[in-house]
């Protein structure tokens, strides 16, 4: 504890919320705030669709303006966060939110969800759809802005990008008619001003030269995730003995390869829990498809060596669904239906080791592999 130079442990939790002092304002947050006044006020309802890259702050900062509008007196309401990894249809999304079994049919379900969260509620309810781009269609979104008995409900999307627009009909447009707004990576200033702020708030001391060099350690070998920053700040600066160069000295050539190894290091780690939630079938798919070359041969050594086989339609599903968790980066060489897709690994070395272990532990190969 005499070596620690944390102060506030709170500010390196990247899942803790927000707070006036860590919060590193958007330009195009302030239309953001006025659409939550607009719709808490007097119940303007204008939905808003977050687009941006991983690490860019988007779930973040949505949730830093609901609590701090939750703070307002006479703004009463109830935020239900929900993330559609996993559950890709709006039936199994009202299950989850409902916690009903097998067994009830989708209408049964919306007449649930009116009785739970509607207008007789008497109370406002901001709806944040996370990861949505994983839906596989959004009839949820057509009832939730076009059902008057949820006319209390603002429903809020979170993507990475618009891929979502290929699985909402023309209806649902019509009615959901989203304001888009985009988060882009943070460049090196933001993630700087970021990064100092968290030291400000959450260590004794720090080193402005460091920081800087630990926010150019995130854009270059973190991919702009400013998750790796945080955490490469903290292990940094984590006792009072941390590297603190003069103004005039030059920063150690090997502590700037150091910091760049670290936030690579730390970047593929995040990887590694995504691994560890998949399930059976999509790891297969990831292990076979960062063995081969591309979904042709992956899906063939996949029916060769797998003790579970899955069809090709479900395979290429995954493939989809797991270059959207950036687990995989996928191109096609051209439009026709059989054309395969090819890949480019982007897990690193370690977390494919990781994911070899992840197979064993699991026993999906064949034992004589």
């Amino acid at each position: 504890e005499e070596k620690s130079n944390i102060k506030n442990v709170i500010c390196f939790d990247v899942n803790a919320p927000l707070t006036p002092k860590t919060i590193h304002h958007r330009e195009n947050a302030s239309e953001l705030i006025q659409i939550f006044i607009g719709f808490l006020k007097i119940g303007l309802r204008v939905y808003p669709w977050v687009m941006g890259p991983k690490g860019a702050g988007k779930t973040a900062i949505v949730q830093y303006i609901l609590n701090e509008c939750s703070k307002i007196e006479g703004f009463s309401f109830d935020e239900i966060y929900f993330n559609c990894r996993g559950l890709t249809s709006t039936y199994s999304i009202l299950k989850k939110l409902l916690n009903q079994k097998q067994g009830v049919d989708i209408t049964s379900l919306w007449l649930k969800f009116n009785e739970k969260y509607g207008v007789q509620t008497n109370k406002k309810k901001i709806l944040i759809l996370d990861e949505a781009e994983m839906l596989e269609e959004a009839e949820i979104l057509y009832h939730l802005t076009r059902d008057e008995e949820l006319r209390n409900i603002l429903v809020v999307v979170i993507t990475k990008g618009p891929k979502l627009y290929k699985v909402v009909a023309d209806d649902i447009i019509s009615s959901w008619r989203p304001k888009e707004f985009f988060f882009g990576t943070y460049g090196l200033v933001d993630t700087r001003a970021i990064l100092q702020k968290r030291a400000n708030e959450g260590l004794h001391s720090s080193n402005s030269r460091i920081i800087e060099q630990i926010a150019i350690s995130t854009i270059y070998s973190g991919f702009s995730d400013i998750r790796v920053g945080i955490e490469l700040l903290r292990s940094t600066f984590a006792t009072k003995d941390f590297p603190n160069p003069k103004e005039d000295e030059k920063i150690p050539e090997e502590l700037r390869l150091s910091l760049n190894k670290e936030a690579e290091r730390q970047y593929f780690k995040s990887k590694e829990l995504v691994i560890r939630g998949l399930s059976d079938a999509a790891l297969l798919t990831l292990y076979f498809c960062s063995v081969c070359g591309n979904s042709s041969s992956a899906f063939k050594a996949h029916l060769e060596r797998s003790i579970c086989k899955i069809s090709k339609t479900y395979f290429l599903k995954t493939v989809s669904e797991l270059s959207h968790l950036d687990l995989l980066l996928i191109s096609r060489s051209g439009k026709g239906r059989g054309t395969p897709y090819y890949f480019d690994n982007i897990i690193g070395e370690e977390s494919k080791l990781f994911l070899e272990q992840q197979m064993k532990m699991r026993v999906l190969l064949r034992s004589n592999d």
